[in-house]
């Protein structure tokens, strides 16, 4: 599958493609974006055929407690078709309070990104702080794309890959052209 773009080395290793949705393409949000249904479709057939993996970090489901109820299901639904992967947060120190003779208190100081420098780089690009925790995961983990609707985040996919060269920013409906064109020039259903 190594074509030279941006993430496509690793899926070769792994024989599966790691695709992060942004939020706003999980259940029911997808359906605003009448031009990529078709797109959506067909990469849920290849993620059934499991060719195409969805992940998602903690940090969605931070955002589906805060769905309004009539939609909450749908979104839980697509979060749990995705694989939840580990280690998207950093363990900083723990503060704790010595009670005396009723014993104490330890917390732990956590920051909500697997990796403070990525995150920082993002945030540098002016992305908003949820775009850059979702973004700096799906760095972190390897994820071959990052897929989103959001405008911000597709205005500056050139200079995230350009500094990030192991991931690509696109809409559904380019990775669903860009994997037609790599099964067309290497002949296989992969």
């Amino acid at each position: 599958m190594s074509d030279g773009a941006p993430g496509a080395g690793r899926a070769d290793e792994r024989s599966v493609i790691q695709v992060y949705r942004d939020n706003n393409l999980l259940g029911p949000n997808a359906e605003q974006y009448e031009a990529e249904t078709e797109a959506l479709r067909w990469l849920e057939v290849e993620r059934r055929a499991r060719r195409l993996e969805w992940v998602a970090s903690r940090r969605t489901a931070n955002k589906l407690e805060k769905a309004p109820i009539e939609r909450k299901e749908a979104l839980e639904a697509a979060y749990d078709a995705a694989t939840r992967l580990g280690d998207d947060h950093t363990v900083k120190g723990f503060s704790s309070v010595d009670l005396g003779a009723a014993g104490f208190v330890t917390t732990p100081l956590v920051e909500d990104v697997p990796d403070e420098r990525i995150f920082a780089e993002l945030r540098e690009m002016r992305l908003d702080v949820m775009d850059a925790r979702h973004l700096t995961f799906a760095i972190h983990k390897g994820c071959d794309y990052f897929l989103t609707m959001d405008k911000k985040v597709l205005k500056r996919r050139a200079e995230i890959v350009a500094r990030y060269r192991t991931i690509d920013v696109m809409k559904p409906s380019e990775l669903w052209t860009r994997l037609k064109d790599m099964e067309g020039r290497d002949g296989s259903t992969r």
